[in-house]
């Protein structure tokens, strides 16, 4: 994450695009896509969108796909003849791990296509890609500027043991709340506040519940310490 996969993928589709390559980008969501087409008009790359609400425009060399839109005109509806595409890339190649996303890279693959898969969090992706490239490390990341670094700091934690909790599993919210003595806490939160963020830096401190989080404003105003508390109706 922050290390330019965006930048990278459009350095790629660009020099491919030079070398005569049609290419195809897919993307997961709206949101995605509207991201995507930003990032290709800011470095320069003409393109069409085969996306619900676009005009279609097939015969641009590069195109940018919504996973789902492709499905249904392509798999599903058959409105639409498969892209023909040299080199497909996959952003976000992590949430492409599902039945519709991979119909459509085996027909890429079937005619020829080579697949490229773009993510930071390369999970659950097996059998996807036959090659890992590590575009860069966490540590080359911080060491040119792009990451900072995340300092940890270990206070009083509270004691699990009393919960059975299987692998992959949470707690659920009573739980927490259980476990979580708010006015126990209060104390070693002001003691660690004042410890680490002197300057009284902006932070966040995240309460078990609503209820917990408008205790723990008041309480830390009433300290002296600036507090608001927030959800997802209030301020």
């Amino acid at each position: 994450t922050g290390g330019g996969k965006s930048f990278i993928m459009a350095l790629l589709v660009r020099e491919l695009f030079g070398l005569g390559k049609r290419v195809q980008i897919y993307t997961n969501r709206k949101l995605l896509v509207e991201q995507t087409e930003k990032n290709l008009i800011k470095y320069g790359i003409d393109f069409g969108v085969r996306a619900a609400g676009h005009e279609f425009q097939p015969y641009y060399p590069i195109q940018l796909s919504s996973v789902q839109t492709e499905h249904s005109r392509v798999v599903k509806k058959k409105d639409w003849m498969l892209f023909d595409s040299d080199v497909v890339f996959v952003d976000e190649g992590h949430m492409a791990n599902n039945d519709q996303a991979q119909s459509l890279m085996r027909m890429h693959i079937e005619r020829g296509a080579a697949v490229v898969y773009v993510t930071a969090t390369p999970l659950d992706m097996e059998g996807m890609a036959e090659t890992i490239i590590t575009a860069g490390t966490n540590s080359e990341l911080r060491q040119c500027g792009l990451l900072v670094p995340a300092i940890h700091y270990g206070a009083p934690e509270p004691d699990f043991k009393k919960f059975k909790i299987q692998t992959n599993q949470e707690l659920t919210e009573p739980e927490v709340k259980k476990l979580f003595n708010v006015k126990h806490l209060y104390g070693h939160i002001v003691e660690w506040f004042d410890r680490l963020n002197s300057d009284r830096r902006p932070t966040i401190l995240f309460a078990p519940g609503v209820e917990e989080s408008r205790w723990l404003a008041q309480h830390l105003t009433d300290a002296g310490i600036t507090a608001a508390h927030i959800d997802g109706d209030d301020v």
